[in-house]
């Protein structure tokens, strides 16, 4: 049985990975193994071939990859893969040019993302795309391809709760859920008209319902 390989390989010839430091791995519906890196961009493995492949930021390059620092990877139900930025944004995978959509945060424009460090993912019931960034979360339009941002943040005894958003899950009943740091987590209910949050402050528990605001 062929076992995958992860390993550092400085020479980008396809036997291992590009970079010791990885992220985030994912699988596509082709049974390829998205990996993203911090430092050496994002890495296809094809497990028919047995062979990396290498997606990288060039300068010169129109629709490389945004960056090379790579915090978090997801393939959609609809087999997009998308991958998420320590600081350049979010970009889209266009596997017919093997190239890469960027989508960037501009504070002027409500349906752009809340912030280019995009941290997690994950779809909800009616498969829409959740992004996580350390400013608050996004919905993603797919008919408009624009987004929503959603603050997820509200003032309390502490003050003003950190928005961070790192991680990212959807369960079973449609409730949406999001790992924040300094915030504890977040549930955004399947109706999607408010949030609850769940944190530690002083060792006692508090949990308080919220409206969901729009940035």
């Amino acid at each position: 049985q062929r076992q995958m390989c992860i390993r550092d390989s400085s020479q980008q010839n396809g036997s291992g990975t590009n970079h010791a430091k990885i992220s985030s791995l994912t699988k596509d519906n082709n049974n390829n193994i998205w990996i993203g890196t911090l430092g050496g961009g994002l890495n296809k493995y094809s497990n028919d071939k047995d062979f990396y492949t290498y997606f990288q930021h060039q300068a010169d390059t129109p629709h490389s990859l945004s960056s090379n620092q790579v915090s978090s990877v997801y393939v959609d139900s609809y087999n997009e893969v998308w991958v998420g930025t320590e600081q350049k944004g979010l970009n889209k995978y266009q596997k017919n040019c093997q190239c890469f959509k960027t989508y960037l945060a501009k504070t002027d424009d409500p349906t752009t993302l809340p912030h280019n460090m995009a941290l997690s993912f994950t779809e909800n019931e009616k498969r829409e795309l959740w992004i996580g960034t350390i400013r608050g979360s996004a919905i993603y339009h797919r008919a408009t391809d624009t987004f929503t941002r959603y603050k997820l943040i509200r003032a309390n005894k502490a003050g003003r709760l950190y928005r961070s958003n790192r991680s990212s899950y959807t369960s079973a009943d449609g409730t949406v859920w999001f790992g924040s740091q300094q915030m504890g987590v977040i549930s955004i209910p399947n109706d999607g008209f408010r949030f609850q949050s769940y944190q530690y402050l002083s060792l006692i528990h508090i949990s308080e319902p919220t409206r969901l605001g729009m940035i």
